[in-house]
């Protein structure tokens, strides 16, 4: 009977243990945020030289995004760059086995440009797609949290293209901020 009463006591007291220590409220919220723009290579480069394009300005719209994930602007602790990838939209029959190497920059108005994305040494392999190397430590808050941002490309080719090719870049990245 002792042994009974024992063990009911000690599962009243891991039971209520649980209900007071183990309810923490979450301070925290993650979530990504997924954004799409293009730029176009124009047909005529040349071989080693350098190219440079801008994607139009990228309204960040982030603000819905926060306020879907119960967070705001303000709030927001730190963004990083997830994963970037290149795919060629036109024309169909292109592939980037003109492109020696790329590097991808994002700005905003007020802020210094920061290098985000780089891949270099790209095979010629007739690909269509190109998984890009991300720098995921820099914490790119200011610019996500910002109305507009947009990206530089600059590119090293070896070989001559005779026709525009327009990439489309898909950017994900994930926020890390407080719940309101």
């Amino acid at each position: 009977m002792k042994k009974k009463r024992k063990i009911r006591s000690i599962i009243v007291f891991l039971l209520v243990s649980t209900v007071f220590f183990g309810c923490e409220k979450l301070d925290f919220t993650q979530f990504t945020m997924d954004y799409t723009s293009e730029f176009t290579y124009s047909g005529g480069v040349g071989t080693a030289i350098p190219f440079t394009a801008r994607t139009p300005e990228i309204s960040s719209n982030s603000s819905s995004t926060f306020s879907a994930n119960n967070t705001r602007k303000d709030k927001v602790e730190e963004v990083n760059l997830q994963s970037m990838r290149l795919e060629i939209k036109t024309p169909a029959d292109a592939d980037f086995d003109f492109l020696n190497e790329i590097t991808i920059s994002i700005n905003a108005d007020g802020l210094s440009e920061k290098v985000i994305a780089t891949k270099t040494n790209i095979p010629e392999e007739r690909l269509t797609s190109l998984e890009m190397d991300v720098e995921g430590s820099v914490n790119l808050k200011d610019y996500v949290t910002s109305d507009q941002f947009t990206f530089k490309t600059t590119t090293k080719t070896d070989k001559t293209i005779s026709n525009d090719i327009t990439v489309t870049i898909k950017s994900v990245f994930f926020v890390d901020a407080k719940v309101l």
